[in-house]
This record gives C-alpha cells, structure tokens and sequence, in this order.
C-alpha cells in the first residue's frame, strides 16, 4: 500500500478509477473495481506517522489505495461512408463482450442506414448489419468486417407523413444465445392524421457469420419481410392495443441476465403526438412473448421525463436516462427485474444532482438536445421529416468494472463562450467539454463516475486530428470486456462529414488520454520538507499542468502533528457564481510546530492530485 508520503510529487497521481479504496476510507462511496497498477513514482522523504495518517483519514483526506491507469485509446476504426467497415447513417451500436467459444473480445456491430432517398410520391430506404473486429485477435485488424448482412430495400409511397415506412433503431447483443436483436418501427396515427413511431417489431441475426453473411437467427418459424431477420416477437406482442397502449419512440434495447430483451420507450401516443411515461417491456425471446412491463410513477419520472437511452446495469439491473432537456444534469435510475417485473414503477436513483441543477461542471452527465430516437415528439409531418434517429446507442452505459460511462458536454453559444475560463488563474484554459449550440461542432468528453455521481476521470480533451479526441456532438457508448469502454460517433457535419468512427479505450492504451502532471508548491518551492520562523504567511499553491481540466475543489488540509487537530482550507465552487476556485490557499503560522499540509484536488479528471508535505515552524 503506497502512503501519501510517498506519492508527494509524483508526476502523474490522476488516475481513471480515482482512489477508490481511498474515498470509501474517507466516506465518500464504495463500489468493486478492478485492480490495476499504479505508475507514480516515489521520492525520498519521511513517511508521516500512523497516527498523522489516521488523523488525515479522520479529516477526509483520502489513501491512495486503488488508484488506476488512466485510459487511453486502443483502437479507431470505421469513416462515413458506404464501404465495408464504413457507417453510412449509425442506428444500431453493441459489443459482444465475451465469445467464450472463439476465445474471442469485444466484437463490434453497427447497423446503419445505407440508402435513403425520397422524392414526390416515391421514397426509398435500406439497411445494413456489420459485425466488426475490434483487436487483432486471431490475425484480426481493428475494424476488419467479420460478417454483414445488406437488408432488403424497402419502398414506401407517403412521402409526405411516412405512414408506410419502417425505420429500424438500436441493437443489443446476447453473446450465450448467439443473437443480435434490433427492433423495427412502424408509424401510427395519432388521432389527428399525424403520424408516429412506435415498435412494430423485434427481430434477430445469429452472431456466428456463414461465409461471411450474418443469417437470420436458429430456432424461429418465420422470417421478417421488412429485414430478412428472424422474427422473434410481432405486432400482435408489441401493439396489442390501441395507440395509446404503444411503445413510443423506442430509445434502446438491452438483454437481461435471464436472457429476456427490454425494450425501453415511451407508453402510448396521446392526441398530442407527444408520449407518456418511460416504459420498458421485456419479451421472452424463447417464446415471443411479453414477459413484463415496467411503467415510470411520480417520484422515479416527477416531470414525465422521457426516456433518454438504456443500458445493462452489472448488477442484472437496467440503467435509464430519464432525458430533461438539453444542457440539464441527466437523471439515471436502476429498474431491477424484481422492480420489473412487479411494475409498481419503481427504481433506484444513480449519479443523483445534489447542485440543484446548477453546477454542471460537477455533473456526471449532463443530456443531449434529443435522446436517441429524437424525432419522438415532431411527428412524420409534411415537409419531409427526416427518418433518421440522433444517436445509434445509450449516451449512458455501466462498464463491466462497475464504473458508469456518459457523454458529457456543455451547451455553448460559440467555441470561446465560457464565463469561468474568462477570469485569472483560469484565462486560457484550453476549452473543452463543450457543444456549440445550433452546430455539430464539439470537443465532448466521456464521464467515469461512481454511483453516487462521483467523478472519477473524465475521457476526452485533446484537439481534432490527434488520438484521444472526441470531436463530435452525438455520441453513443458501449462496455466491453474487462473495462473496456466503446464509443460511436456520428457524422459531424460542421467538420465535413468526419465522424461515423468506433473508438476504443482501455486502461493503459498506447494513446493515452490527457491527465494532469506537475506538484504543488509551497512558497513558490517544490520540496517534501519545509522549515520557516513563527509568523510566515505561506502560501499552498497547485502548480500542475491542468490539460484543459476545471477543478471545482481543493481541498487544503493542515494538521498540527502534536495536537492532531485539523484545520480544513477547502476553496470550492459555490453559489450563487459557481465560478472556478483559485489554485492556492495563504497561511500564517502564528505557533511553533510540527504540521502536515494535504491537498486534494477534485475535477474533470476526477481525483487528481495527493500530497503530503512537512512543514516545521520555530
């Protein structure tokens, strides 16, 4: 176990997973992570003793136990276009985590729209399924295409309200049952001749390509028309009643433990054309039959927030995004399958917003302007309402080491709008995190936070062209095995149609993601030992490269080693300004002594900076 001492200085103390040991020392939360080593390197100077050491861990100060790698990137494959290994238009996006089988990791589908055209009276469209590689597993190349499957084309003739058109929409995968499930739309009238999209159908492909072509999946009596996929459940399932019983706008599909697949939407269309409560209904794919169904109350959903993406939660729970609004902190809840499948509506908050809605530097996630499906509210009007979806996958998701993964970006009226970054210490902060409005243009980050919406490191940061960056406004995101984290970018159209790329990142890859280095000072001194006379104002101050992070707390922690009493010199963002805090604390020591000074820093990068340093006054 490293000591603080022994990590006073170091040049790279931010770490992804972010001192997980030590803030369940310090009480902040709990949660399994993987182990993973630690690359700080140690300097020369005397440990502080176990009762100081306990005394800082009374006081908050966290142990470094359990801090991590940070990610970097792995690998990036696809480009917009209609090649194979290309994505033309991204509707559908997982990873099959485990091939037990084929001894194989993190396989890649991406179901993307192909061709789409309309014109008076005549409109065409058509889909295709690729299974991609991720690594060079078995003399692999990172997007090397295992397997596809070009739909048939569809024709329809309502250019107008698309009321006989079927756009397909999300993909999950269940690597023991060797399926890939996608669920397919038709539209409904609302009631005033408009028309809406609801889950018509939900059909499946067997992961295991025959000569290359994925088929339909085994053990199913009849084949969809609309995808040549094996259909596993119909309308007679999925639309049972009328239009206010429908699943409206769905925003995801996940497989549960038990190998059912839920669907998450929106219960019914009103007259409106707008829809009612998140809902999610699980089928038994076995059987083709509903298998539960699951309807947001009051207090999980108290505004009627629409749902916003669905993951598998690694408990067997299903995580939901229950969507606000744009540039508002996103509401995550767990649904149980006991919760499930008792439907008193229920569900366990996650990552809950304790700022009021106010401060979003500290948000684990903060929502889109659309969720996924984001045509869900506009209807198929005259004019040529677009079939597309904003998003292929969940802006949210819960990797396999128990740590939760969001899109996080703020919403901005141009690229140097930012009132934080305009005062000193912090004018000329590299600007990132950030979505212009009315534009595709972005430098967003992927959020790694705990359960409880601590961040623990923030994905991302670096400019367009280089490795670990994110240029792109809609992203979505996917676990893999072992940590692994997966994100889809669309095409960004404000940088020329760039995007439509799968990126991978893991803990110690070679493109490593931007994290702080440097030490603090005190005095304008780098030490681990300082000695002044009775009466000096000393002054802390964090000296480390930020790498375009806004820190929103330092905690300076002073400790008198004979009396063990502690002295907090927290700065923070606070309300009403929420402005960034100044990087350094003054102190003058009034008594001789012996004292210890900690500093925390809290950010971006989650945890990212620990230091322990002895100070003597005579």
């Amino acid at each position: 176990m490293k000591t603080r001492k022994q990590l006073s200085h170091s040049k790279h103390h931010s770490r992804t997973q972010a001192a997980l040991g030590g803030l369940r020392r310090a009480g902040a939360f709990a949660t399994a992570v993987v182990a993973l080593a630690l690359t700080a390197a140690p300097v020369q100077a005397a440990t502080p003793s176990a009762a100081i050491e306990t005394a800082l861990g009374r006081a908050g100060v966290p142990d470094v136990s359990g801090l991590a790698s940070s990610y970097g990137v792995v690998s990036r494959f696809g480009g917009f276009g209609t090649e194979p290994g290309q994505f033309d238009v991204p509707v559908g996006f997982a990873v099959e985590q485990e091939n037990a089988a084929k001894n194989e990791k993190n396989a890649v589908y991406v179901l993307d729209r192909v061709l789409s055209t309309v014109s008076e009276g005549e409109g065409k469209q058509q889909y295709r399924l690729q299974k991609l590689a991720s690594n060079t597993e078995h003399g692999h190349k990172p997007g090397q295409v295992l397997g596809s499957a070009l739909l048939p084309l569809e024709e329809y003739t309502d250019t107008e309200k698309f009321s006989d058109v079927h756009p397909l929409v999300s993909l999950a995968v269940d690597p023991t049952d060797k399926r890939v499930y996608a669920l397919v739309e038709s539209d409904v009238n609302d009631g005033r001749g408009k028309y809406e999209p609801v889950v018509s159908k939900l059909v499946a492909w067997s992961t295991e390509p025959s000569s290359g072509k994925l088929q339909p999946a085994g053990g199913y009596s009849e084949t969809d028309a609309i995808t040549g996929a094996a259909l596993v459940a119909g309308p007679s399932v999925l639309q049972p009643g009328g239009a206010e019983e429908d699943l409206f706008a769905p925003e995801g599909i996940a497989v549960a433990p038990n190998h059912n697949v839920v669907i998450e939407a929106q219960h019914g269309v009103d007259s409106g054309g707008s829809g009612g409560a998140t809902v999610l209904k699980s089928i038994d794919p076995s059987t083709g039959t509903a298998a539960g169904e699951w309807v947001a109350n009051s207090t999980t959903a108290p505004a009627g927030e629409q749902g916003g993406g669905l993951f598998a939660a690694a408990n067997g729970a299903f995580g939901i995004d229950l969507y606000q609004g744009e540039d508002q902190i996103s509401r995550i809840a767990e649904v149980s399958e006991t919760e499930l499948a008792a439907n008193k509506g229920e569900a366990t908050p996650i990552a809950e917003d304790k700022s009021g809605g106010v401060n979003l530097d500290e948000a684990a996630s903060i929502d889109n302007p659309f969720t996924p499906n984001y045509n869900s509210k506009s209807g198929r009007e005259a004019g040529g309402q677009d079939l597309n979806i904003y998003t292929a996958g969940s802006p949210i998701t819960q990797l396999t080491n128990g740590t939760y993964a969001a899109r996080y970006g703020q919403a901005v009226s141009s690229e140097t709008d930012d009132f934080q970054s305009l005062g000193g210490p912090w004018n000329g902060v590299p600007y990132f995190w950030t979505q212009v409005a009315g534009t595709e243009a972005a430098n967003e980050g992927i959020r790694l936070f705990s359960s409880n919406g601590t961040v623990l490191d923030t994905i991302g940061g670096q400019p367009q062209g280089q490795k670990c960056n994110l240029d792109y406004a809609q992203l979505s995101v996917a676990a893999g095995a072992d940590g692994t984290l997966f994100a889809l970018s669309q095409p960004n159209l404000a940088n020329g149609g760039e995007g439509d790329e799968v990126v991978e990142f893991a803990v110690g890859g070679s493109g490593e993601c931007p994290q702080p280095s440097g030490s603090m000072t005190v005095n304008g001194e780098s030490g681990s030992s300082f000695s002044f006379p009775v009466g000096t104002k000393v002054t802390f101050a964090d000296s480390v490269e930020r790498k375009g992070e806004a820190p929103y707390r330092f905690d300076w922690v002073l400790l008198n080693a004979s009396t063990l009493s502690v002295e907090d010199l927290k700065t923070q963002m606070e309300a009403p300004g929420y402005g960034w805090p100044a990087p350094s604390k003054s102190y003058t020591f009034e008594k001789t002594g012996t004292y210890y000074v900690a500093a925390t820093v809290y950010g971006d990068y989650g945890l990212t900076y620990i230091t322990t340093d002895k100070i003597t006054i005579h």
